[in-house]
């Protein structure tokens, strides 16, 4: 499926664009709310029975936590902050989406990046 293959390369994408490692070690292991998301908006597209899996991962020693806002198709999905811990974590979610085109926009204030990337 078209989006499975897209979505792995969008996440790929997300985490060595936005967030680089660094080589310093961190233990902190948690994550933590940034934001509120306008709840309806938000519930609309997240699903737990949706097509699409989109995993989010702090892969940076050196901004921890870093605050990470995922917006698809301009529907806020996720503003939050995560830990690097030991870099083998990651937050799911699941998102129905319909077949076809789909923007996905993520940014990190504390990172001072953004990622705009279309995909189907």
């Amino acid at each position: 499926m078209k989006i499975k293959s897209t979505l792995v390369v969008v996440v790929f994408s997300l985490i060595f664009f936005l967030l680089s490692g660094c080589a310093r070690t961190h233990n902190t292991v948690m994550q933590e709310n940034h934001h509120n998301i306008d709840e309806p908006q938000k519930n609309n597209i997240l699903n737990p029975k949706g097509n699409f899996v989109l995993y989010v991962s702090n892969q940076s020693f050196a901004i921890t936590p870093i605050d990470i806002r995922i917006r698809v198709d301009d529907i806020p999905v996720v503003d939050e902050s995560f830990r690097v811990e030991g870099q083998h974590n990651w937050k799911t979610f699941v998102l129905k989406l319909s077949p076809g085109k789909h923007k996905i926009d993520v940014s990190s204030q504390k990172g001072g990046a953004a990622l705009s990337k279309n995909f189907e």
